[in-house]
């Protein structure tokens, strides 16, 4: 087996680590004997003996000696194979860092076509229950929200039965579960290397009594709120005002940073409602106000526009986020998600008046308004300022980087924002 792990450009490094899979697909216990590799390479395993089936991790650390181009290569023995398996990990480290105690970063590495599942983690299973407070019960159509540690994606999942099964890798994890007619039960839990269970307890809502009368005048409506079974059920979800604030700089071409956006964007809208509303402003030498806010009636016609964007200019996003907060304020949707979505790949400075705007809409109880960050491309500045924003805002930092897996992040990230 050959897995190679490419780590593109980096900034600036003193130390990378990253992490492979070894998997025991034999009937027998598979022994790790050595692994060989150049003196700024430390190959270390989770275990020595691998049961059948099961797996062991792989810690790389590279320490550079120069910046530039490096490619190293090491083979690991083990007890199973008649040959080794041979690994190999490269890059561009454009600034070479002196202090490794201050600069050692822990990298996710682009793999290529070829490489398997050599970036796969270290998964365990775990179990997670949903029970009624009152009853004791299983709650039947509870949903399970799992915020990632490494770049604040959102994955959800729907119980059977009030009951789930899952792999997670090991980390530590913000969760959120609900179900219609319960409040929503937040957990931050460590996800170890052995197989758990978790529970988590929901408090039923207080139940409006509806005059007889009105209870029999519109029967099917209410009928058809029963039976609403859509992915953004309107029993479940509030109403969106979403406003998305898109970064079209010229940079946004690299590595199909726009696109990527772009195919999470057109995810998002296939579930939206009338009942929602969408603006899209983008930013580059100006801002435009490219879509005013449309109802979810028209999503074609949104999603026709944003798939139609080129990026080109230079990054400048202040401008474009106090357009947002207004429009986030005039078009407020009460008891509803008002969200603003910030993305970029580049860094641009923020003002204390700017962060005064943020932290102040988040705050306010009458017109909640939070934001949420999506970072694209490499870049720790950027990172770190779209950290910030999200920070502030009490929104969400997200980091787009798979086409595969991350389509999911927006329409995700609304269903945790907008869960009643």
């Amino acid at each position: 087996m050959n897995t190679d792990a490419d780590f593109g450009d980096i900034e600036s490094a003193a130390m990378l680590k990253t992490t492979f899979l070894l998997f025991n697909q034999s009937s027998q216990k598979a022994f790790i004997m050595r692994a060989d590799a150049s003196k700024n390479v430390l190959v270390q395993t989770s275990k020595k003996i691998i049961e059948p089936n099961d797996s062991a991790s792989i810690q790389v650390t590279f320490t550079p000696t120069s910046k530039g181009k490096f490619s190293e290569k090491f083979k690991i023995y083990s007890s199973t194979d008649e040959k080794h398996y041979l690994f190999s990990i490269k890059g561009n480290i454009l600034k070479l860092e002196t202090d490794n105690l201050t600069s050692c970063v822990t990298f996710d590495p682009k793999t290529t076509p070829n490489s398997g599942t050599s970036m796969i983690p270290v998964y365990s299973e775990h179990n997670f229950k949903f029970i009624d407070s009152l009853t004791g019960e299983f709650i039947d159509d509870a949903t399970l929200f799992i915020v990632k540690p490494n770049n604040g994606l959102v994955e959800s999942f729907d119980a059977e039965k009030g009951k789930l099964k899952t792999n997670i890798p090991v980390g530590n994890y913000h969760f959120e579960a609900i179900a219609e007619g319960y409040s929503k039960q937040s957990k931050d839990l460590y996800i170890g290397y052995s197989s758990d269970s978790h529970t988590f307890v929901l408090s039923p809502l207080k139940k409006t009594v509806i005059p007889p009368e009105i209870t029999y005048k519109e029967p099917e409506i209410i009928h058809e709120e029963i039976m609403d079974d859509s992915e953004l059920s309107v029993n479940k979800y509030a109403a969106n005002n979403i406003i998305f604030l898109i970064d079209v700089s010229r940079s946004m071409k690299i590595e199909d940073r726009l696109p990527l956006l772009q195919k999470s964007i057109g995810r998002m809208l296939e579930p939206i409602r009338a009942i929602d509303y969408i603006t899209v402003i983008t930013y580059a030498n100006g801002t435009e106000l490219l879509i005013p806010p449309l109802s979810g009636e028209r999503k074609n016609e949104i999603k026709q526009k944003v798939d139609a964007l080129e990026a080109k200019g230079s990054t400048s996003g202040s401008k474009g986020l106090q357009m947002a907060y207004e429009i986030a304020e005039k078009h407020f949707i009460e008891n509803g998600n008002n969200q603003i979505i910030i993305s970029s790949d580049g860094a641009f400075s923020i003002d204390n008046k700017d962060k005064k705007m943020i932290s102040s809409a988040a705050e306010n109880t009458e017109k909640h308004i939070i934001i949420s960050a999506v970072a694209l491309g490499t870049n720790r500045n950027t990172h770190q300022m779209l950290k910030e924003i999200a920070t502030l805002g009490q929104g969400s930092f997200m980091h787009l980087q798979n086409p595969d897996t991350d389509i999911e992040a927006l329409i995700n990230e609304i269903k945790l924002r907008s869960a009643k």
